[in-house]
């Protein structure tokens, strides 16, 4: 009998899709009708998400909980940008109305195309912008989300597909968000983070201005640096070995943690502690490329953004492994 399984569930009225991994007791839940948000991750009764209470929780703020797929990622300044020729508008959707964040494809209903569980527990959610008037005629796209529960942690390999005969631009970015502390017993003093940054991306009320800063302070985070008293909302250029990225969570006291693996197309990452000292919350965030990049006096290979051609779709993966 396979230690794998797949099955639909319920979340506040909302199907899911629940994988399951019974050897290493882990489970991933998955809600469709909200941006192919992975709302849940437990293993061996640990849960490390940040889970809304219900679904209406999650369509008041989609940004806020579980897994947000970006597309793209992080804010456009005044929700306009210029790419190759071509003017893209976004919904100024930021608090305020002066920015757009975020993305498209956020809570926006996904469509389950496949599911399996043979060696695998494992399930592929698409999002085709021609379903929505107010997308496809200037952002022809098929965004894919493939979930692969197997061996202890859980593979998430995205691919885009551009279906207009000129070059889109393209970037993207998942933002977990991670209870902190993992226990009650626990405090942010017991919780730490790791990641190789490099440079730090000079901000402009939260937006990337194509300044590049030393990594000092404490924005140092290659060794494992406490998440008490330490407020972060911050985008790094890190570093890669053997093509990947690797940021790692550990609540010391209740000995367990998680890893987020992201392969060589997530060049950058965000770090997100909340807006004060009382988050419950961290996130640990792989972009592929930078907020706001196509604004930036830089060239793509810096910034990220692709320019992602309809015979060449983007493909690239990030992996959660808890310990």
């Amino acid at each position: 009998m396979s230690a794998y399984k797949v099955q639909q569930g319920s979340f506040s009225g909302q199907g899911t899709v629940e994988l399951i991994d019974e050897a290493s007791q882990i489970q991933a839940t998955i809600l469709p009708s909200c941006g192919s948000n992975l709302i849940a991750f437990t293993a061996k009764g640990r849960s490390f998400l940040k889970t809304p209470k219900d679904f209406q929780e999650l369509k008041n703020r989609p940004s806020g909980f579980g897994t947000p797929v970006l597309m793209p990622p992080g804010r456009i300044k005044d929700g306009v940008f210029h790419f190759q020729g071509r003017e893209y508008r976004f919904e100024k959707n930021e608090r305020g109305g002066r920015n757009h964040i975020h993305g498209l494809v956020i809570s926006r209903p996904w469509e389950v195309a496949a599911l399996s569980a043979e060696n695998s527990a494992r399930a592929q959610l698409t999002f085709a912008s021609d379903k929505f008037p107010e997308l496809k005629s200037y952002l022809p796209f098929v965004l894919s989300l493939t979930f692969t529960l197997a061996d202890g942690s859980l593979t998430i390999q995205a691919q885009c597909q551009n279906l207009a005969a000129e070059a889109l631009p393209f970037w993207l970015g998942f933002h977990p968000y991670f209870r902190a502390p993992l226990s009650p017993a626990s405090s942010k003093a017991d919780c730490f983070i790791t990641l190789a940054t490099q440079k730090r991306w000079q901000l402009e009320e939260l937006v990337p201005t194509g300044e590049r800063l030393p990594v000092e302070g404490k924005h140092v985070l290659s060794e494992p640096r406490s998440l008490e008293g330490l407020l972060l909302d911050d985008v790094y250029t890190v570093a890669q070995s053997a093509g990947r990225s690797v940021a790692r969570y550990e609540d010391r006291a209740a000995k367990a943690g998680i890893e987020v693996e992201a392969d060589s197309a997530f060049g950058h990452w965000v770090v997100y502690t909340g807006k004060d000292l009382s988050a419950d919350f961290v996130c640990l965030e792989p972009y592929t490329g930078v907020p706001n990049a196509p604004n930036l006096p830089l060239p793509p290979s810096e910034t990220g953004v692709v320019a992602l051609e309809r015979e060449r779709p983007f493909t690239g993966e990030i992996r959660l492994r808890p310990f």
